[in-house]
């Protein structure tokens, strides 16, 4: 990935006061658990990361471990399809501006991984939250698969494409 894939000023338009960056704290270390349980922890991480960080700091994590020819194949919102790493980070900060009280929930994470070709699927069932206005109480259930690869010389495992099933919602929880 390269500086033009991600332009800082157009990925700060609007955003008053980012917070500070100390992000690969947030990251799980590879070296300090098993490869199925790292990469359950970065399935964790990138299907809740919109609950904690900015759009900015999206920005700046997401060429650490995503490829830049990730794309977005399906979404429960169809705004959020995407060709590119960039038209994603677009899509996320127009997505957290229109639904400021949007969060997910990741449960039962399962990984089929395949250490000999270096490849991973992720798939993990999400409660979503605050979606288009809507109060905490309507959840919709939906399915994430994440697929991963090993990058052969770095040996850095990366998100490859998301694809996202949205399912029904659930009956209000009041």
């Amino acid at each position: 990935m390269t500086e033009e894939d991600i332009d800082p000023e157009e990925t700060e338009e609007s955003i008053e006061d980012p917070p500070s960056l100390e992000l690969l704290n947030l990251l799980p270390n590879p070296d300090e658990m098993p490869l199925e349980d790292y990469l359950k922890a970065m399935g964790v991480f990138c299907i809740q990361m919109h609950n904690h960080l900015h759009p900015v700091e999206i920005a700046k994590l997401a060429p650490l471990f995503v490829s830049s020819k990730f794309h977005v194949k399906a979404s429960p919102e169809i705004y959020m399809i995407a060709t590119s790493l960039k038209e994603y980070l677009s899509n996320v900060k127009y997505f957290r501006k229109t639904n400021p009280h949007y969060h997910v929930v990741s449960k039962n994470l399962s990984v089929d991984l395949n250490e000999e070709l270096g490849e991973a699927t992720l798939i993990a069932t999400m409660e979503t939250h605050g979606l288009l206005g809507a109060s905490d109480n309507l959840v919709r259930q939906s399915v994430y698969m994440g697929h991963w690869r090993r990058r052969k010389h770095t040996g850095r495992w990366y998100a490859q494409r998301l694809e996202i099933i949205r399912g029904p919602g659930s009956e209000p929880t009041f």
